[in-house]
This record gives C-alpha cells, structure tokens and sequence, in this order.
C-alpha cells in the first residue's frame, strides 16, 4: 500500500507542475540608477596677448583670446580685473603695464570688441562679458589698446601687466 501511495503522490506532483519545480526560477528587482551633473565652470588664457613695437606712429593695438568651459546651459560672467600695476578698482580703460626697466607706464584697456567700444572689466551686469555655455570649450577674444598719449610718452623698454581672468556662475 505504501508503495502504491508514493507512486500516485509522484503522479499526482508531476500532473500540477511540482515536478518542474527544481529548475532554474528567476526574480526581478529593479535597479535605481541617479546621477548628478553639477555646475562647474573653468577658464583659462587661450593666446597669452603680446603687442607688436609700439612707435608713436604704429597701431597701439593688440588682441587675444580666453577660453571658458562649463557646464552645458549654465549661464557665466567673464571678469577682468584691473591688473597687477593699476590702482584699485581702476577703470578698464585705465589699466597700466609698468616697464620691465623701470617705473614708466603705458596705460590701456582692455576691450570685447575689435572696435574698441565695450570695455572688458569686473563689475557683473556693467562691463563683464556674461554668456551661456555650450558645454565645450568657448573662446572669446579679448582686444587691448594703448593709450595714445601714454604711448606717445613713453620710454624705451618693455612693459609689462596681468590681469586675473575670474568667471562668475
């Protein structure tokens, strides 16, 4: 009798499925995945500006280029201050390069346009060139004129400034 009990509880499993129990089952949970992009903004001078010889007579102009690399969307405020040689809060017209000989001065601006119009300085929302970036690289040029009085003022030698390059975003 025993026997026969095995052999219809086997039957019995093996009609409704249990048998298949032993293979491979599988169960699903779903993975979350975040990320988080962040603000990030990081400048730098793309051609460092160097001025041909000055004569009183030649063009007292010289231009550029900064390079700003953000975040894709995000909106950003390129400043210049007033440079190493300049009173404080000078004005961007009114930036001095000192002669690498002495104490003389040639006095320029720094300016946005080839023109000469948009002076390039760090009052946000006055003289700061404010942009949204692309996400890769963007290059912006950067002109410098020479006073011409200063120019026509001044001594042999070279001169010399630098000017702190900030991004505001």
């Amino acid at each position: 009798m025993r026997r026969n009990f095995r052999s219809l509880l086997v039957a019995g499993l093996m009609s409704t499925g249990w048998a298949a129990a032993s293979a491979a089952t599988t169960a699903a949970t779903p993975l979350t995945i975040n990320a988080t992009v962040l603000k990030v903004c990081v400048a730098g001078v793309g051609t460092p500006i160097t001025m041909a010889s000055i004569t009183q007579t030649s063009g007292l102009t010289g231009s550029g280029t900064v390079i700003v690399t953000c975040t894709a969307g995000t909106t950003y405020d390129v400043m210049l201050d007033e440079g190493a040689n300049a009173a404080s809060n000078a004005a961007p017209d009114q930036r001095l390069m000192k002669s690498t000989l002495g104490t003389a001065t040639l006095t320029y601006g720094i300016y946005q346009d080839a023109a000469y119009t948009t002076l390039w300085g760090s009052t946000v929302g006055t003289n700061t060139l404010h942009e949204t970036a692309s996400g890769l690289a963007d290059t912006w040029p950067v002109y410098i004129k020479v006073n011409s009085a200063s120019a026509a003022a001044a001594t042999v030698g070279n001169y010399t400034d630098v000017v702190q390059l900030s991004v505001q975003y």
